[in-house]
């Protein structure tokens, strides 16, 4: 099933239910990232960096018409998408205006060498040490814009933005142009997280309290499996997209 020949009403569900699993995910995975790193625990910071990117990299899929339907991804599923995407992912990470380059370190990379340093920071095995990992002085400001970039194409690129032009176009020529449906899905602390690009996390509690917490999270796949279970045709279609295209939804 395609997902460009879904009704509205079916590919709506497909793309609240992708951003309320997939990519919340990934931005938690994204926030754990960040602390890892801040912590100097940087065989966890390779660890949710790469599950962050990889959640990212199926939604995207997923809205272009593309299998996400994999476990770990492969160098390969990255590179999908960057042919896919063109010039709104693939020039080389570069130092940000004004971002102070160490004398005797070099930050320019091509984008597909840091995804494949990534892939290899994402290996199952890297959660029990079994293999070696490495980890260079800017890869968290890379980190941070390989997610920045693979956020502005969670959507479908061949729509329309305009009469007469399409998403990907659209991008190209509005560099800094994030979507705001997305931020708006998610709960607010998450949101404001991601907006921030290289957001610097403080886990002091500022009144220096105890604090108690406790955890729960939301089904992000209410709204279609309701649909579904009434039969409604939205659903059935949504429900076949993702069952064929991912590992989100199952009978």
């Amino acid at each position: 099933m395609s997902f460009a020949n879904l009704s509205p009403e079916a590919r709506g569900l497909v793309e609240r239910a992708v951003l309320l699993t997939l990519c919340q995910a990934a931005i938690e995975d994204c926030v754990m990232a960040r602390i890892s790193w801040e912590m100097r625990n940087f065989r966890s910071f390779g660890w949710n960096a790469g599950q962050c990117s990889e959640k990212l990299l199926k939604a995207c899929l997923l809205f272009n018409g593309k299998s996400g339907n994999f476990s770990h991804p492969k160098f390969d599923n990255y590179k999908e998408l960057i042919n896919l995407a063109g010039n709104i992912l693939c020039k080389p990470l570069q130092a940000p205006d004004g971002f102070r380059v160490l004398d005797d370190e070099t930050y320019e990379e091509p984008i597909l060498d840091f995804i494949n340093r990534l892939v290899l920071l994402g290996d199952t095995n890297l959660r029990y040490r079994g293999v070696e990992y490495r980890t260079e002085v800017y890869d968290l400001h890379k980190f941070d814009e390989l997610v920045f970039r693979l956020s502005r194409c969670l959507i479908h690129l061949d729509e329309l933005k305009e009469p007469t032009t399409n998403w990907r176009n659209f991008l190209k020529n509005n560099k800094g142009y994030t979507h705001d449906h997305f931020l708006t899905l998610l709960e607010p602390k998450f949101s404001e997280f991601f907006s921030k690009n290289n957001f610097s996390f403080c886990p002091q509690n500022s009144d220096h309290k105890e604090s108690l917490a406790f955890g729960s999270g939301k089904n992000g796949l209410i709204e279609l499996m309701a649909c579904y279970a009434n039969r409604e045709m939205a659903g059935i279609e949504a429900h076949k997209y993702l069952k064929e295209n991912s590992k989100i939804v199952s009978e």
